[in-house]
């Protein structure tokens, strides 16, 4: 009781104050002289109750005077409830209710003490301003006073502004939602926050507008470089989005259950199917085999249980077949540095694959050439030596791998070698061969360099093998155009002969013609012929006619000698024979 009576003689210090009490679990409550003083109500002129003082407490803090009540019967110490009463005039203050238990166990009280801290409030809120702008308006909007802060915003000098109405001193801001934020705040007597523009300067404002009292504390500060920052921050963060949609890397990221929670684009080309048919799902789900799901969600299960960053080969399926995938899996972590997220970022390695397996599929090729070969970079460094190199240099590979291919060739010094080399093939781009006699090896060397996309390829061949080589390739090539001539002339013998059995073909129908002609002439030979001169009436036999009517040659004839020496059945014939010699004179 010692210790409440000494609480009690603090509060007693405070002013204004009023005192009530009330026995538990009654309604009637007592209040002293300046709690009607504090409500600007008649003194005494009502008997309070438990609700009545409760309606007078601000609908939106009742809750802290009821836990404050529930506090003090639970745990018998006391307690302090700060919270808004409404007075009769509408007026809001601020008050602290302190509470104590006292009275026997039969009859216990609750002591309360009232302290109006409305202009405790308003320092103290004034205090927390100091080095922001403030303001003071009285109940018409007017000002009561303004910190330098303020005045030099709105650059207003060191002008009187007490008594004058804000809308006349800052025209511009009339109407706007600056004005709407401290009318509807003062008229309403609630606490306003908000991030407004400031009509004046058009710069964005953090605005808090308080009631107290009659009046209104208005504390704002200029956030524009902060929403400057944020209008940049957004953009980046629309270019940082857009950078990660359209670049050709897979880009995913995984919550702590290994399932997935973003994808970019160039992830659900790969997969085949759209992105949003894969959230929510981890590999496995995804349907990705065995084999290839449960190496991955290690991978990522290792971060989160590490936090270290990891790099890993690793497939993945798609319709395409299966692809071969270089991925970094970074833990996102928050301010705690614990791992919320997994990002994993995913390069498609499949065709550096294959032309990796190419390239080796290569060297083994290069490896069975009788020419000893280098594979430069378009610095000159040796990235590839064959296995001829040490037969015909009698250097070890180890030894030139990394090197400048001019400080470990023998024959560096040859004319004609960094010509071809490095003057041709590596700085122009062009094909060069040299033959040179080597001195060194003491032979003679044919040099072939040819262009690489990032460098060159050198063959040093023996010209002796080359010509024995070249030689057997002449005595192939000569035989070859022999069999080609001989087939060419065997093609010819064929067009020939069948040309001749043509001709022979035409000749012989043309002696069976002439066979014919002569047969046919050698049958009228046989029958005999005569001729008739019409101006002399002379009729002239051939040998075959007077043979075939059996006369004497050169005995007189006429054409009546038809028709002595005709049968009767032709005596027709033989006179129109004789009709057409003698009168008609035509062919029969």
């Amino acid at each position: 009781m010692m210790k409440m009576r000494r609480s009690s003689n603090n509060l007693m210090q405070f002013t204004p104050f009023g005192y009530m009490w009330a026995r538990l679990n009654s309604q009637k409550l007592v209040a002293s002289h300046s709690i009607y003083s504090m409500l600007e109500k008649e003194p005494f002129s009502e008997f309070f109750t438990v609700e009545g003082w409760r309606s007078f407490v601000h609908p939106k803090d009742l809750f802290k005077l009821i836990q404050a009540e529930e506090e003090l019967l639970y745990t018998g110490l006391p307690t302090v409830a700060e919270y808004r009463l409404i007075t009769q005039s509408g007026r809001h203050i601020f008050v602290d209710h302190h509470m104590y238990l006292s009275g026997s166990s039969t009859e216990q009280k609750i002591m309360s003490i009232i302290q109006d801290v409305t202009e405790q409030k308003s320092a103290a809120v004034i205090v927390d301003a100091m080095h922001k702008s403030f303001f003071e308006l009285d109940e018409n909007l007017a000002f009561r006073r303004i910190n330098e802060h303020a005045s030099k915003f709105w650059q207003l000098g060191h002008q009187e502004l007490a008594g004058k109405n804000l809308t006349t001193v800052l025209p511009q801001i009339d109407g706007t939602d600056f004005y709407n934020i401290l009318s509807k705040a003062l008229a309403k007597k609630i606490n306003i926050s908000r991030e407004v523009i400031d009509p004046v300067t058009h710069h964005w404002l953090n605005l808090s507008a308080t009631p107290y009292a009659d009046g209104l504390i208005v504390i704002f500060y200029d956030i524009q470089h902060e929403k400057e920052t944020e209008q940049r921050l957004k953009k980046s963060i629309v270019n940082y989005h857009s950078l990660v949609e359209n670049v050709p890397d897979v880009i995913t990221q995984w919550n702590k259950e290994l399932k997935l929670i973003y994808a970019n684009l160039a992830f659900g080309e790969k997969a085949g199917v759209s992105n949003e048919s894969l959230y929510g799902k981890n590999s496995s789900e995804m349907g990705q085999p065995d084999e290839i799901a449960v190496p991955y969600m290690n991978s990522l299960r290792t971060a989160f249980v590490t936090g270290q960053p990891a790099e890993y080969f690793n497939s993945f399926a798609t319709p395409e077949g299966e692809l071969l995938f270089y991925s970094r899996i970074v833990p996102e972590k928050n301010e705690k540095g614990e791992v919320l997220t997994v990002l994993g970022i995913a390069k498609d390695v499949t065709e550096l694959k294959k032309a990796e397996t190419e390239r080796e599929r290569a060297y083994v090729i290069l490896n069975t050439m009788n020419s000893a070969c280098y594979e430069l970079n378009a610095d000159g460094i040796v990235i590839f030596a064959n296995k001829k190199v040490k037969d015909l240099f009698d250097i070890s590979t180890e030894k030139i791998l990394g090197k400048n291919f001019w400080d470990i060739f023998p024959d560096a010094e040859e004319p004609g070698c960094f010509e071809a080399i490095q003057v041709s093939a590596l700085d122009n781009k062009k094909y060069a061969q040299h033959e040179y006699a080597s001195t060194v090896l003491h032979k003679w060397i044919l040099l072939t360099a040819t262009p690489a996309k990032n460098g060159c390829i050198v063959l040093f061949t023996e010209t002796d093998e080359l010509k024995s080589v070249t030689q057997e390739n002449l005595r192939l090539k000569e035989e070859r155009q022999a069999e080609h001539a001989l087939g060419q002339s065997e093609e010819k013998l064929r067009e020939l002969n069948a040309s001749l059995e043509l001709q022979v073909a035409v000749i012989t129908a043309d002696l069976v013609k002439q066979q014919n002609i002569l047969k046919q002439a050698e049958e009228i030979a046989q029958a005999g012929s005569w001729e008739y001169n019409v101006k002399t009436k002379e009729f002239l036999w051939s040998d075959g006619m007077y043979r075939l009517f059996e006369m004497k040659k050169g005995e007189q004839v006429s054409p009546g000698a038809y028709l002595k020496y005709s049968l009767e059945d032709d005596l027709p014939v033989a006179k129109k024979i004789i009709d057409c010699i003698e009168k008609k004179f035509e062919s029969f």
